[in-house]
């Protein structure tokens, strides 16, 4: 698409050639942004090797903290017929730093709270599914993190989920 545009002479030679002259260094100015922002802005290349070993580390320090485990938890689900329909689950907590542990002990409450809330407002059939799964652990995260007021749980692993 060209886009044209009609310049109004002044009448006045000295006024116009600055009117034009600007029109041309403003073109120009455009014309090099365009140049800079496509060629001049360039990412720094990934480090592949760091990126590794960061990730290594990350995972080491992950596998050395050990989740508190919460067992054996029924929770009443919503369902729409006569019939009961529960959550049976055994799940564990892992946190941040080795040091949140103790908080997590001590709030368990919480915890238990929290999972009846959110599953208990879930139906039978999101619960089946991994995304639904995947969303209680979302949801449930959130809100224990939110209700300790920092970020101390960092995932939920479900070592029993049977959905009755």
């Amino acid at each position: 698409m060209v886009m044209c545009y009609h310049i109004t002479m002044t009448g006045n030679p000295m006024f116009d050639k600055i009117l034009l002259g600007a029109n041309g260094a403003v073109a120009i100015l455009a014309a090099g942004l365009v140049f800079y922002a496509h060629n001049g802005i360039k990412r720094p290349p990934t480090d592949q090797k760091s990126e590794e070993a960061s990730l290594i580390q990350t995972a080491e320090l992950e596998n050395q903290i050990k989740p508190f485990e919460i067992k054996k938890m029924i929770v009443n689900l919503y369902s729409e017929g006569s019939r009961l329909r529960y959550l049976d689950i055994d799940m564990g907590i892992l946190p941040f730093k080795e040091g949140d542990l103790a908080v997590i002990k001590e709030r368990e409450y919480l915890f238990k709270t929290k999972l009846i809330e959110i599953a208990g407002g879930m139906t039978p059939d999101d619960l089946t599914s991994i995304t639904g799964k995947i969303l209680l652990e979302t949801r449930l995260k959130k809100a224990t993190n939110e209700a300790l007021g920092a970020p101390v749980v960092k995932k939920i692993y479900f070592a029993k989920f049977v959905v009755q």
